[in-house]
């Protein structure tokens, strides 16, 4: 299925109507396809949200990195154990005292009124007890939700969740 499709697909199906997403627009990509022509942007709202979240997982500060999450926020950070609730925060601060830092760019975002699907490229790098730094990196894909507050939150998290993760 062509790479084009899919993301006129996505987009498709995530505008009930013809309005645009409210945000403000920082770019814009237009894709056409079967006669229809799609223009999505990367909103203010979600690219704030990503650079107020890096700087609060930099922090090491679990509080401030939870008030990124909705309640019922599910976390891949291994796709085989996804996390939520309690688990989810017990989890993360667990790893946030390892005092790992954080990059993130977003790739590619898709939002509609209060609901945003991020690709995100990340890079980490996690400090090792003997002085030795892991890096690690991916492409995740995350969806958020934005709250009456008018805040965005991550409802899932998924830093692998990208099948560009997976070596061919």
């Amino acid at each position: 299925m062509p790479r084009q499709w899919i993301t006129a697909h996505r987009l498709l199906a995530g505008f009930g109507s013809s309005e645009a997403p409210d945000p403000v627009k920082r770019g814009s990509t237009t894709i056409g396809w079967g006669g229809f022509t799609v223009t999505t942007t990367h909103a203010g709202g979600v690219e704030a949200h990503l650079e107020v979240y890096v700087r609060a997982f930099n922090s090491g500060d679990p509080d401030a990195v939870n008030e990124h999450y909705t309640d019922e926020a599910v976390s891949a950070w291994d796709p085989e154990q996804p996390l939520s609730g309690q688990a989810r925060k017990d989890s993360l601060a667990e790893f946030l005292a390892q005092k790992p830092t954080l990059t993130a760019k977003i790739r590619e975002s898709h939002v509609t009124r209060d609901t945003a699907l991020l690709t995100v490229d990340w890079t980490m790098e996690v400090p090792g007890e003997n002085g030795d730094v892991e890096r690690l990196s991916g492409i995740g894909t995350d969806v958020l939700t934005r709250g009456a507050d008018g805040n965005w939150r991550y409802t899932v998290d998924a830093p692998y969740g990208d099948p560009r993760n997976t070596a061919e």
